[in-house]
C-alpha cells in the first residue's frame, strides 16, 4: 500500500492567504481533501512504513526519510514511532498543522 500527499501545497497556500485558519476552513474544499488524506493515513494503523517527510517549525526545517510504525491513538491522532521506539513519537498531518512541534508532514508513505 502506498499514498502520496497531494493536499499539502493547497493547505499551505490556504493558510498563507487567510493568515491562519478558523471555522471558515471547514467549508473549504481544501479541508475536505485534507480530511480524506487523514483518513487514508489511518488505514496504515499498526503497519510498518517508510515515509518521506517535511518538518517545519520556528527553529528548524528538515526533510528526509524514516522507517517506523504508524499507530492511531484513542483520540484519532496519527502517531509515527521511529524504528523500534514505543514511547516517543511524531504526529503525522497532511499539512494543516505544519510548523507544530513534533509534527511530520508526510509526502509519501510506503508500507514495508
Amino acid at each position: 500500500m502506498k499514498i502520496e500527499n497531494t493536499i499539502y501545497d493547497n493547505i499551505r497556500n490556504y493558510v498563507k492567504e487567510h493568515h491562519g485558519w478558523g471555522e471558515e476552513l471547514k467549508d473549504a474544499p481544501e479541508y475536505k481533501k485534507y480530511q480524506e488524506f487523514q483518513e487514508q493515513l489511518k488505514e496504515f494503523d499498526d503497519k510498518k512504513v517508510k515515509i518521506s517527510f517535511t518538518n517545519n517549525n520556528d527553529f528548524l526545517s528538515t526533510s528526509g526519510e524514516k522507517i517506523g510504525k504508524i499507530k492511531v491513538d484513542e483520540n484519532g491522532r496519527i502517531r509515527f514511532y521511529e524504528g523500534r521506539r514505543r514511547s516517543r513519537y511524531y504526529l503525522l498531518d497532511g499539512g494543516l498543522f505544519d510548523g507544530w512541534y513534533a509534527t511530520l508532514i508526510p509526502h509519501e508513505i510506503n508500507e514495508i
